[in-house]
């Protein structure tokens, strides 16, 4: 979304920091940070951006060779690429019922853009943020798996930042461009 906000807004630079990393905006003096999940206690104020909806994904090579899990318990039995030290999913049926299922697989890693592109490449099942998925499940190159089932917990994303300074006009139009994109 840089380059359009950029094209929209010619006389502005960004500095922009990206890490999946939780890092000290003020210690840092960032003017924003995105978080994506539950926050934490803070001082820092806080702008809900938007849901956060998480679907099981897998590549069609994937699905060819190991093939379509049809309950949450089949996972288990297939390769799963857990994001940092996750080590179960929860998978909320369309009765309510809450499925705890424990996964492996080849690898884990604590960076969502490396665990994409796994997934992408026919790794195994992992569980991607739907604006991240969308474009790839309209492609075709990556299946919803379970579709069925809910992912446990819901998340949001969130715009923080420090308390106590005003929101430059810049930094504003930045959050509401965003907010409008995702």
């Amino acid at each position: 979304f840089v380059p359009e906000f950029l094209r929209r807004y010619p006389g502005l630079t960004l500095d922009l920091h990206l890490t999946d990393t939780v890092v000290d905006i003020v210690e840092m003096g960032y003017d924003l940070a995105f978080r994506i999940g539950d926050l934490t206690p803070s001082s820092l104020l806080a702008r809900r951006v938007d849901d956060n909806p998480v679907v099981l994904v897998a590549a069609p090579d994937y699905l060819d060779r190991a093939g379509i899990p049809g309950t949450p318990q089949d996972l288990a039995q297939h390769a799963c690429l857990p994001l940092g030290d996750t080590r179960s999913w929860k998978l909320i049926a369309p009765d309510g019922t809450l499925h705890d299922v424990k996964v492996s697989g080849p690898v884990s890693v604590n960076l969502g853009d490396a665990l994409g592109e796994w997934v992408l490449a026919g790794l195994g099942i992992g569980l991607a943020s739907l604006w991240f998925a969308g474009p790839d499940i309209r492609a075709g190159r990556l299946v919803p798996i379970l579709p069925q089932y809910r992912v446990w917990p819901e998340a949001k994303i969130w715009a923080v930042r420090p308390p106590g300074r005003i929101m430059p006009a810049r930094v504003n139009a930045f959050l509401d461009y965003m907010q409008g994109r995702i």
